[in-house]
């Protein structure tokens, strides 16, 4: 059967906006467990993948298999300063 390609387009992030300091340290917390200890999380995409899968609620796994153009697309979308106007 085959794969069925999704989109990171697909999922409404702006949940990010509403993400509180605490949600962000367990999402670095995640980051840590997996061995990646950074000061720019910004660029990370690991680090984009746990915020997305926290702002819609659905696992990170479902993100890290994203195709790379997609995961690109994800990162921008995570770090998007409009969900902050």
């Amino acid at each position: 059967m085959p794969r069925q390609l999704i989109r990171a387009g697909e999922f409404d992030l702006s949940a990010i906006a509403d993400m509180s300091v605490m949600q962000e340290s367990a999402a670095e917390n995640v980051m840590a467990r997996e061995g990646f200890i950074i000061t720019e999380n910004t660029f990370n995409y690991l680090y984009a993948c746990v915020i997305a899968s926290m702002a819609v609620n659905k696992p990170k796994e479902l993100f890290t298999g994203l195709p790379l153009c997609e995961l690109l697309n994800l990162k921008e979308a995570v770090n998007n300063s409009d969900f902050f106007e």
